[in-house]
């Protein structure tokens, strides 16, 4: 009996490396920079943010041109990360009291304020401000508030994971020591609190009681 030899397995074709278009103009911009001189640097910075708002480049090609440049050699202040604060550090710059502030600081919390408030969104952070000062208060007041939003979501989010759970060695009186004895008592509930996480659990006993007494109430029909 004869065995079938088997074809040989094809090689797999390398994959084409995804062609990174440059603009050659702002890759030999970004190479002239001078990083003693100011005004070289708030030139690129300028020249690079109008290339891109009237359409002749892009963040993503300004990004890529600003990397090519940084393979020989990084710069101390310009960076390819910082290509979409452009616009908003050039803003900030015209703030009372900002050219006192090295570039590279002004650049950091151009980035800080497009992530809070978003590229759309940025602008409400500069408007109606004259100082730099201002501005960074302004600022910190919206990273506290993103913070705490993204910190009641967390505790939202992880009280909903929580909204089934096993009754086992759970008494009354348990129950009544987290709903009651754990909460701020007032003359009546419209004045009441109680701590957010014993809330979160006592919410989840009842509502696992609530899914428990609906599925034998099914059972019964």
């Amino acid at each position: 009996m004869t065995t079938k030899e088997k074809a040989p397995k094809a090689e797999k074709a390398p994959k084409k490396e995804k062609s990174v278009v440059v603009d050659s103009s702002i890759l030999n911009g970004f190479r002239e920079l001078v990083s003693t001189s100011t005004a070289s640097i708030w030139g690129f910075i300028s020249s690079t943010y109008s290339k891109m708002s009237e359409g002749e480049s892009s963040v993503r090609i300004a990004r890529a041109s600003i990397k090519e440049g940084e393979k020989s050699g990084k710069h101390p202040v310009v960076k390819s990360s910082q290509v979409e604060g452009f616009g908003t550090a050039l803003k900030v710059n015209k703030l009372q009291g900002a050219t006192e502030q090295p570039i590279a600081t002004i650049l950091k919390v151009s980035m800080r304020a497009q992530r809070v408030a978003g590229v759309e969104g940025v602008d409400s952070l500069i408007e109606g401000i004259k100082t730099y000062a201002g501005f960074i208060d302004r600022l910190e007041s919206a990273e506290e508030s993103k913070a705490e939003e993204k910190a009641e979501a967390t505790e939202a989010e992880e009280s909903e994971k929580s909204a089934e759970i096993d009754l086992a060695g759970i008494t009354w009186e348990a129950l009544a020591e987290i709903v009651i004895k754990k909460a701020k008592m007032e003359k009546n509930m419209v004045d009441a609190t109680c701590e957010i996480k014993l809330a979160g659990q006592a919410t989840a006993i009842f509502n696992t009681l609530v899914k428990n007494t609906q599925a034998k109430a099914k059972v019964n029909a």
